[in-house]
């Protein structure tokens, strides 16, 4: 018990003197752990109307948005760092919630009387906590979940982390010479960067060190400490995991990013052989692919262990038709809705080629919605609207492109709608959460529609808090004008601070188009 307790004070002083910078995190929110799991087959607790409880809360940064957005459902968040605790509990109050509670509160302590759970989120914690709390972490997911519950956990893995934890132990031999962990993240970047000019330049060390040197001079100072220098950090590979989650009659249901599952994106020539070599047994297939890609982070979904019969893993172009998608994608070339190849170009760069006329006008019809997403219907009838043909085998067609698109990841799936406004209104609108956030926290950044994390541009910062339906676009320029005539914010052209009022006035208005399009595009918009 003693034990217990120290180790606890050590963790929390740790996050108290540098607190994780709290964040949104899409993958792990319940709307996405509902649609990944009814995808393979199961039924799922109504997300706008659930209880849902995150371990390693934080100050409620992935936690709050959903408070506010669902109403209906309950929310207990509890971390360890009561400086943490404490700024989400001001945020809660600031923002009126009252289905939501923030709690200083170790893992170990959760019994069985805390409660039913539709939802457990556990982000960023399992591998930087001792062995016995990854044990309640997994009792807890058991016991207090409800019968249709999904648990998520994420985690570092082997065989990626092998590489992170030869930098890691170095980076700890030369911090653990200081307490301050600001201190000590200074010393153990001056490790990294002593080993990447000393190791000969075809070594071993050297080509390890030169995989994360990048990764380690620019990631973010919160994350660096808690990811290289917490003093527990414990990877594991998938099947061990998936061994210890049975144990607590736990079953894998699948990754929070789905297409991460299907051995068809590797290709004919190395999925044919490891489906042979695996048979049926996806625990085995997963880990098989982590060894080819080097995996180094994992983002599972458990379930109890007795719905593990109604989990199927081959997906139809039938079973997707429930779902609602999102996608946009660009194109070099003129589209013509014809039988010629074109290619397209997704949000994240990847490519993709289609040639039939109804996949063309399927995928303009996305495009042109997002980011708000349409179900089967619209998206079948958009396209066909643009051909002005309703040939029946246009069904049949488009299915098979959103699960093809789907495997590949290429475009966001949703058992339950996602609409952000895809229009800029006279009198743009943002939600009251986002409007605090532009004000309280503008260098964290805000949550869109999706529970994406946003990063806030200077422009938006200063008209997203007045972004509420009350005011013009008129009158958000005239803001930007008044302000750059105080000097708070400066246009500048060609290098130069522009200071003619006209030319302010002109300046004002063109980043005032830009930045609403850059809030239209990232799901902020509800008017």
């Amino acid at each position: 018990m003693i034990e217990s307790t120290l180790m606890n004070n050590t963790i929390a002083e740790y996050y108290d003197s540098m607190p994780y910078e709290s964040h949104p995190f899409a993958d792990t929110s319940p709307a996405n752990l509902a649609s990944v799991a009814r995808l393979f087959g199961l039924e799922t607790v109504d997300t706008s109307k659930a209880k849902v409880l995150e371990l390693g809360c934080a100050s409620g940064g992935n936690l709050i948005p959903h408070a506010y957005r669902n109403p209906k459902s309950e929310y207990v968040g509890i971390d360890l760092s009561n400086v943490q605790i404490k700024l989400g509990q001001e945020k809660i109050a600031s923002l009126g919630l009252k289905n939501i509670k923030l709690e200083q509160l170790s893992i170990t302590d959760i019994t069985e009387e805390f409660g039913k759970f539709d939802y457990i989120i556990v982000h960023g914690v399992y591998s930087w906590v001792p062995e016995n709390v990854q044990q309640d972490i997994l009792r807890i997911c058991s016991q207090n979940l409800s019968a249709k519950g999904l648990a998520f956990i994420s985690y570092n893995t082997y065989p990626g982390w092998k590489v992170k934890e030869i930098i890691r132990d170095a980076m700890m031999l030369r911090g653990a010479q200081h307490t301050d962990p600001h201190k000590k993240l200074s010393h153990a970047r001056g490790m990294v960067n002593f080993i990447h000019e000393m190791a000969a330049p075809k070594s071993i060390m050297r080509t390890l060190v030169d995989s994360e040197i990048d990764l380690i001079r620019n990631s973010a100072p919160h994350y660096l400490a808690h990811e290289f220098l917490e003093e527990y950090n414990s990877p594991c590979y998938f099947k061990d995991f998936i061994a210890k989650a049975e144990q607590n009659k736990l079953t894998y249901v699948g990754e929070a990013e789905p297409h991460t599952m299907f051995v068809s994106n590797l290709g004919q020539q190395v999925a044919a052989p490891l489906l042979n070599e695996c048979g049926n047994s996806q625990v085995m297939l997963e880990q098989y692919m982590d060894f080819l890609k080097n995996r180094p982070f994992r983002q599972t979904i458990l379930t109890h262990g007795k719905r593990a019969a109604k989990i199927k893993y081959r997906i139809t172009s039938e079973d997707i038709k429930e779902f609602e998608f999102c996608g946009r994608f660009t194109s070099i070339e003129k589209v013509e809705l014809d039988y010629i190849p074109t290619h397209f170009t997704n949000a994240k760069g990847i490519r993709l080629s289609v040639s039939q006329p109804i996949e063309k006008a399927a995928i303009l019809t996305l495009s042109e919605n997002a980011p708000a997403s349409l179900n089967f219907r619209q998206i079948l009838e958009g396209a066909q609207k643009r051909l002005g043909s309703k040939l029946p085998i246009h069904a049949d067609t488009l299915a098979s492109l959103l699960e093809q698109l789907v495997v590949q990841g290429l475009i966001k799936i949703t058992i339950r709608g996602t609409h952000p406004h895809t229009q800029i209104s006279k009198k743009p609108i943002v939600d009251p959460l986002i409007r605090y956030d532009a004000v309280n926290q503008p260098q964290i950044g805000t949550a869109n529609l999706w529970h994406e994390s946003v990063r806030l541009e200077l422009i938006q910062q200063h008209i997203l808090p007045k972004m509420d339906g009350e005011h013009t676009i008129e009158q958000l320029a005239a803001h930007l004008i008044d302000l750059a005539s105080s000097n708070v914010i400066n246009f500048s052209r060609h290098g130069a601070v522009l200071t003619s009022p006209e030319d302010i006035k002109t300046s004002a208005k063109e980043h005032l188009t830009n930045a609403l399009e850059v809030c239209r595009q990232q799901g902020l918009l509800i008017g």
